[in-house]
């Protein structure tokens, strides 16, 4: 999604410019069944998270702050959050017409108040995560901000450099072919594979619950890919669930209204009615799963909207969207037990 401003207001052909990301979890080694990796950690103390959100501020970032309690768990765990980085590196690859625009979003787009660009930030990013101590690092989609060689292969290079696993959920800017014609979507799939198996679900198993990620952009959530979802929610584990393009609330308002004010009254979420994407039979059984009384998820973590905000999906289930992290934002989210 692009930024707030002129980017925000610019409507041309380029429907990725409008609206909603997908999402695919990915894991720095891959696993079995679609992509699942069992992690037994949480071996930290009870100040890890203070010495993570302390050692990210020195380094320069925000940190939005999250923590998750989950009757029965033994061990704490940490996760950091990134999403919406929008890695950007204008050259041969967009073709001549596109280049100006793209010149534009580089330019004037994705930086933090420093002026620092998400390309270079990524690095920044990456060296920072590497000094804490966590169970996983996430990434929440929109990572880079259309599909070429060159966005690719520099977030690639710091996927390749992470200390922790990661897990990749993907949105429609990661596989956009916007600035690149005659781009077949086969030649991007095939590409994002060299960061990862690319997935549509993937998750980590760490005995106690699940990290569970959807690829939820623009696009449907296929037959497979619901199937999938359902057998790793019939596990009955406590479930953290990842997605891109946040949920409407059965219960709030106020993330629908915020996607208005800021979005050019477009409500840019997944929902029964009146949002922006499609609800088809697929989508609305995926919302059921997630809504129903007796579902095991217990938080939905997203991104897209470039602005944070905290709620409930439900009465039981919470639901926390991070601000863009090209912003210079990065969210750190602790699950433990009570």
């Amino acid at each position: 999604m692009p930024s707030k401003g002129n980017l925000g207001r610019r409507m041309s052909r380029r429907t990725f410019l409008k609206g909603a990301i997908a999402g695919t979890v990915s894991l720095s080694a891959a696993g079995s069944l679609f992509g699942c990796r069992n992690l037994w950690g949480g071996i930290f103390s009870e100040d890890t998270a203070k010495q993570n959100v302390k050692k990210l501020m020195q380094a320069g970032f925000d940190v939005d702050e999250q923590i998750v309690e989950i009757y029965g768990l033994e061990k704490e765990y940490h996760f950091v959050f990134v999403n919406d980085l929008h890695i950007l590196i204008p050259n041969e690859e967009v073709c001549e017409e596109s280049m100006e625009e793209a010149l534009d979003r580089y330019e004037n787009g994705y930086m933090d108040a420093n002026g620092v660009k998400s390309s270079e930030l990524w690095e920044k990013m990456v060296d920072a995560i590497n000094t804490l101590s966590l169970d996983a690092v996430i990434l929440g989609g929109d990572m880079i901000d259309y599909f070429s060689q060159a966005n690719l292969s520099r977030l690639r290079e710091g996927c390749e450099k992470l200390s922790a696993p990661f897990l990749y959920v993907r949105a429609d800017h990661d596989y956009s072919d916007v600035f690149w014609p005659d781009l077949s979507e086969e030649i991007v799939r095939e590409a994002e594979k060299t960061i990862d198996s690319n997935a549509e679900i993937f998750h980590m198993d760490f005995k106690e619950f699940l990290l569970v990620g959807i690829s939820n952009s623009t696009s449907q959530i296929t037959d497979t890919g619901l199937s999938q979802l359902k057998q790793l929610l019939a596990e009955k584990k406590p479930v953290i669930l990842i997605i891109h393009v946040p949920f409407d609330s059965l219960v709030d308002e106020s993330l629908r209204q915020a996607s208005r004010e800021v979005w050019q009254d477009r409500v840019l979420l997944w929902g029964y009615e009146d949002t922006l994407y499609q609800t088809t039979d697929n989508v609305r059984e995926m919302l059921d799963l997630v809504y129903a009384p007796d579902s095991p998820v217990r938080a939905v973590y997203g991104g897209h909207l470039h602005f944070a905000h905290n709620g409930m999906l439900t009465e039981t289930v919470t639901q926390h969207v991070f601000d863009a992290s090209f912003k210079g934002t990065i969210g750190h989210i602790t699950v433990k037990g009570v």
